[in-house]
């Protein structure tokens, strides 16, 4: 008996010993980014960017080319697996999807139906559903065609552009959640290749940027938004981290600028259903500290501090409901998920009245638009460099 439990032991254990799909590095070729384009007769153009194994790289002490960092495969197919598979033929290697950063989807193929050629990304064992999604302006493979002026190539160049500045950060998964979910839309930041000066000029580069972003009726993208648009959408969507706008004084007031940074923002939106109807209430809580005044107002006073808030109360809330009116009253596109909110708040009025015909109701939705600014911080100095000594002396002797 205790023979033969031995004997099963040491089977086990010779079974249990290593793992039986594994991939040996030397045979894979790291997909970092996939350009997704509409080609002809109803197939796909697909285009990956991938890492050069390090093997087919210059020496340490040799300076590697972009053009030696990544190599460019494209293919056209059916389906994103029958051009990938077409493009794995031609090569000695296998594709490698999990360390994929981006997803780029051509106009012309998210005008048509997004949803329908990325069935791809949900049912293959190695991409993130945490992938990173962009729309391009035409087709989407162009921007392969950019060296990067700032980072080693041009997907990490996309990789840190989506966590700066507007933290325009739409995954795989989140458009998934918004084809799929009740009464939300998707929306997917635009991504362009600008330049980075004034043209004609040896200094002038070019770089990626987001510059806007799409917004969808379900799958099909209906509409391009510009980039302060977006930024009202992602203050609605409580996703505004990082950011400063400016605001304009009044030449009664002295005239001049002042430039603010976001400090924290905090966004909330309540559906509100009484006698007159369904209506929704959008708050919005934002700290900022001044980064730069170019008035001549004296910041210690309380006055001058409210008046400040006022103005870019005002700003914040215009560039809502400039969102809004693009999105919801001119698209019919619930990018903001107004549906969603509302399904949460009130799941029976929801199911019997609102469900069936949200599209047609959400133009006539009636939205209002708060904003509360806090200035917490002035900076180092409450004066501006502008003043004369004696306007200084002035202010502190009133």
């Amino acid at each position: 008996m205790k023979k033969n439990l031995l004997t099963i032991i040491l089977i086990l254990t010779i079974l249990l010993t290593g793992c039986w799909d594994n991939k040996d590095i030397n045979d894979l070729i790291i997909v970092s980014s996939m350009a997704i384009d509409k080609g002809e007769n109803d197939n796909l153009d697909v285009t990956l960017l991938c890492i050069r194994p390090t093997s087919q790289k210059s020496s340490e002490n040799e300076k590697i080319s972009q053009n030696n960092d990544v190599i460019v495969f494209s293919s056209g197919g059916e389906d994103i697996m029958d051009a990938c598979n077409k493009i794995s033929k031609k090569i000695s290697r296998n594709l490698f999807f999990s360390q994929m950063e981006n997803v780029l989807i051509g106009e012309y193929l998210a005008r048509e139906n997004a949803a329908e050629y990325l069935d791809f990304f949900p049912r293959h064992p190695e991409p993130h559903l945490k992938t990173h999604i962009f729309l391009t302006k035409g087709n989407a493979s162009k921007i392969f065609d950019n060296d990067s002026s700032l980072e080693r190539n041009i997907a990490q160049e996309i990789d840190k552009l989506k966590s700066l500045n507007l933290k325009a950060e739409v995954q795989l998964k989140d458009f998934f959640i918004s084809l799929t979910e009740e009464g939300i839309d998707p929306i997917i930041p635009l991504l362009e290749i600008t330049r980075s000066g004034k043209e004609n000029t040896s200094s002038t580069a070019s770089v990626a940027s987001i510059t806007g972003a799409g917004i969808f009726n379900k799958s099909k993208l209906v509409d391009f938004i510009d980039y302060d648009a977006y930024r009202g959408v992602l203050y609605i969507q409580n996703k505004i981290k990082l950011g400063s706008g400016t605001v304009t004084f009044p030449k009664d007031s002295g005239g001049g600028k002042i430039t603010a940074k976001v400090l924290n923002n905090m966004t909330k939106i309540t559906p509100i259903l009484d006698k007159d109807g369904l209506s929704v209430k959008i708050r919005i809580k934002t700290k900022a500290h001044i980064s730069e005044n170019t008035t001549k107002l004296d910041l210690t006073k309380s006055s001058v501090i409210n008046e400040i808030d006022t103005l870019f109360e005002n700003r914040i809330k215009n560039l809502a409901e400039s969102a809004i009116d693009k999105a919801k009253n001119k698209n019919c596109s619930d990018v903001f998920g107004f549906g969603s909110i509302v399904r949460g708040k009130y799941p029976k009025q929801w199911e019997d009245q609102y469900k069936k015909d949200w599209k047609t109701l959400l133009p006539s939705l009636k939205v209002s638009v708060v904003c509360d600014v806090d200035i917490t911080e002035i900076g180092f100095d409450a004066n501006s460099l502008q003043l004369k000594e004696e306007d200084i002396l002035k202010q502190f002797y009133k």
